[in-house]
């Protein structure tokens, strides 16, 4: 699909639910887009989207624009576009898994990813 026609789309959402109030929507209070993956894609995305929120979890990071009632989350797999640094190790203790060592780890992101 083009960007027009997803436009197109969006649109004639909108209007149906305009026209249709008392009909329940998607439940997701954010639309995520994946396909982003390089370092380049984050800091084009992240310059498109000026303020907004970063989340880091442990294997990804997210760019969040907030639109008033609704989200638009960019996904990108945090080693696609930062550099993971062993730092150190720790010890897991037996619990489910058997005991090990673990890296401990840093992630470095360009400027425009960091967690402000």
């Amino acid at each position: 699909m083009d960007t027009k026609a997803y436009i197109k789309g969006l649109r004639q959402l909108a209007d149906f639910y305009e026209q249709h109030p008392t009909l329940r929507f998607p439940s997701s209070d954010s639309v995520t887009v994946y396909g982003y993956v390089t370092k380049e894609d984050a800091i084009t995305v992240a310059s498109v989207l000026g303020h907004c929120e970063k989340v880091f979890d442990k294997d990804a990071f997210y760019l969040i624009k907030d639109l008033g009632e609704l989200k638009l989350r960019f996904y990108f797999n945090r080693e696609e576009v930062c550099e993971r640094k062993v730092i150190g190790t720790k010890l897991v203790p037996e619990y489910i898994y058997p005991a090990h060592i673990e890296d401990i780890v840093e992630w470095e992101c360009h400027p425009l990813l960091e967690a402000k």
